[in-house]
């Protein structure tokens, strides 16, 4: 990667096939301005409280206000994007929110929000209705030179209670634990479990814990009662 002040081409600009982070001619605190032939300047935005690549003391680009984003290149903030105009690749805090964003609001959105095939689309669609899917793939290094690749499937229906099916492209509802599953994304809890094919709880999801425990851990903590025989 080439510092401030470098020669640099914006043809150059592209997504890495293993990461899908976008990647330029110019280090990570400068970007390609000038196109096609430019001049690698200072980020002029950022995205992150704590970007890549500054150091302690190093003067760091500004945050982009409400209503307005920073591009991956970091060229400037710019008006946030409409439904169907075109967003960079999964870059959903690109996208206009909906009004009713505080209800389509969930993990797997951004504001009720998302980029589906480069293009702003809203978490909204109901049961039954037809969706659009977006899958992409990441590639993670492995021993011995092996590759692994991890498929991440998206979609615009309401999250978490519905999935796009893609048989059918049709919304349809999330299967609870226990439940047959191909995807991840056909499960409540976005876990199907590779080897039996089974919706399954994430390993960092509490248990439940029984009413009677409580009451007998507040008991002994009274009585002064010993560890272990709390249970």
């Amino acid at each position: 990667t080439l510092p401030g002040g470098s020669p640099c081409s914006t043809s150059n600009n592209r997504i890495d096939k293993l990461s899908h982070r976008f990647i330029d001619d110019c280090d990570d605190k400068t970007f390609c301005f000038g196109s096609p032939n430019g001049t690698c300047i200072p980020k002029r935005c950022r995205t992150d409280l704590f970007p890549f690549g500054y150091k302690d003391g190093d003067v760091l680009p500004p945050l982009c206000d409400p209503g307005s984003y920073c591009p991956d290149e970091g060229a400037g903030c710019k008006p946030l994007v409409d439904v169907g105009q075109p967003c960079q690749i999964n870059q959903d805090r690109q996208c206009a929110p909906p009004s009713d964003w505080e209800e389509l609001a969930s993990d797997w959105n951004f504001n009720g929000s998302l980029c589906l095939g480069s293009a702003c689309s809203h978490a909204n669609v109901v049961l039954g209705q037809p969706c659009v899917l977006d899958s992409s793939d990441y590639i993670s290094p492995g021993p011995n030179g092996q590759e692994f690749v991890t498929t991440i499937t998206r979609h615009n229906c309401r999250t978490p209670q519905l999935f796009c099916n893609p048989a059918s492209n049709v919304c349809e509802s999330t299967k609870p634990a226990g439940s047959q599953c191909d995807h991840d994304q056909e499960c409540r809890s976005y876990n199907c479990e590779s080897q039996s094919k089974t919706c399954v709880l994430p390993p960092e999801e509490l248990r439940g814990v029984p009413v009677w425990q409580y009451i007998v851990i507040i008991i002994a903590i009274f009585l002064g009662a010993p560890p272990n025989l709390i249970p």
